[in-house]
């Protein structure tokens, strides 16, 4: 076939196809490839139908021409989309529509590509467990919903992996059951239980080194009781003046101790900082001691000295394990 006949044969048959889209079938319903634009002559969407319903892949792009979405049909009711920024045509989002509403796990981007979450739909809500990422990939959070409400469980991370808070969420609001958060080496810092959104029974409060510092005992979100485990501890009168200073080991106390009486008062005084800047602050005038000395296994022990409201010295007393001596 020479050039001449090819040029021809390409001419008639060929290129009236290249042209044919937009088409319409018997019925009137779009069939073949098919693009829409912007009144700016940018292209809206491309993509093709077979008879009516959309086929194949569709790309969708924003009125600058950047893409916004491509969308892989399976059939009329079931795809798969992949959702991109605005501008920097950066993927998004993507995941499975099922009549037009999120299923299955949608996965979610930051504008640098970074993965940032995962989530659970079914019938357009979130249903299941959604997981946040810290931009290094490691997991921050993990919370299940039910009805696009959390319920269930919720768990918090550190980006070193330590666990950061489990707890169990109902209606989205409330606690309930088991409540413990963490410190990032992994070390308690809090554990106690919900009842419907209230603290309920015993709660754990944690030194840094995983001893217990003190245990309150709640009833209806109240403290009813309060036992002090390890470390020190300290109690004020009502107009904040100090009222005593215990030290607690295995909740008894030890070591050193002082009492005051309700006795001083609160002055306001200046002061001035490093640039000259005068500035007020209040300081306690005319505390007291009422009572100092030790303790041991909880038992007084050693020399304990109690003094009068005018500072004199009332009394001496040596104990043994709590037993005077002296």
């Amino acid at each position: 076939m020479n050039r001449v006949i090819f040029l021809f044969f390409f001419t008639c048959f060929f290129q009236p196809l290249i042209g044919q889209i937009n088409q319409a079938d018997g019925d009137g319903k779009n069939h073949g490839p098919w693009e829409k634009r912007y009144e700016n002559g940018e292209i809206q969407y491309r993509g093709e139908f077979s008879h009516g319903e959309p086929t194949g892949s569709f790309e969708r792009f924003y009125d600058d021409g950047t893409l916004q979405a491509v969308i892989e049909y399976r059939n009329a009711s079931d795809n798969y989309a992949t959702l991109y920024y605005p501008e920097i045509e950066v993927r998004m989002a993507e995941g499975r529509y099922i009549d037009q509403e999120r299923d299955s796990v949608w996965t979610f981007y930051s504008e640098e590509g970074n993965l940032t979450s995962k989530e659970s739909y079914q019938n357009g809500e979130k249903e299941g467990s959604t997981e946040i990422y810290y931009e290094d990939g490691s997991i921050s959070e993990r919370i299940m919903f039910k009805g696009d409400v959390k319920n269930g469980a919720w768990e918090q991370y550190f980006n070193n992996g330590n666990p950061k808070l489990k707890a169990n969420v109902i209606n989205g609001v409330k606690y309930d059951g088991q409540y413990t958060t963490y410190n990032p080496d992994g070390i308690k810092l809090k554990e106690g239980k919900y009842r419907d959104g209230k603290k309920e029974s015993s709660w754990y409060i944690f030194n840094e080194d995983g001893s217990v510092h003190i245990i309150y005992v709640y009833r209806g979100d109240e403290i009813e009781e309060e036992f002090p485990k390890n470390g020190t501890f300290e109690l004020y009168w009502p107009n904040d003046i100090k009222r005593s200073e215990y030290t607690y080991r295995n909740g008894k106390r030890q070591g050193a101790f002082k009492e005051w009486f309700d006795k001083g008062e609160w002055k306001n005084e200046e002061r001035i900082d490093e640039a000259g800047n005068r500035y007020p602050i209040q300081k306690l005038h005319g505390t007291q001691l009422r009572r100092e000395g030790m303790f041991k296994e909880g038992k007084l022990h050693g020399e304990i000295i109690t003094y009068g409201e005018d500072g004199s010295v009332k009394k001496k007393a040596t104990y043994e394990m709590g037993e005077i001596v002296d």
